[in-house]
């Protein structure tokens, strides 16, 4: 599938193009059937989440909506983890 390389577009620089792959993971989420989405599209969207750098975070975002609502309770407790502010980041 294609999903590795929108993936590794997601978290570039440039905003036009981590814009165009989100929407395209977008639309690749909506037809996968729900394990499939467990098996491999949540992962995807919990590497973006915990990276590095501002880019697949911000990407990981566009991804949440799509994929939160067909999670069961547990991932949906995961992906909440992963967008769960720390108090003390802010002073």
């Amino acid at each position: 599938m294609c999903q590795a390389p929108l993936e590794g577009l997601a978290t570039v620089e440039e905003t036009v193009v981590r814009e165009k792959a989100v929407e395209s993971l977008r639309a690749i989420a909506a037809i996968h059937s729900a394990p499939d989405l467990e098996a491999h599209f949540i992962p995807l969207v919990k590497r973006l989440a915990s990276g590095d750098w501002f880019t697949s975070r911000t990407s990981s975002c566009g991804l949440f909506s799509v994929c939160y609502p067909r999670a069961t309770a547990a991932t949906k407790t995961d992906l909440r983890s992963l967008v769960t502010v720390n108090d003390n980041y802010f002073g």
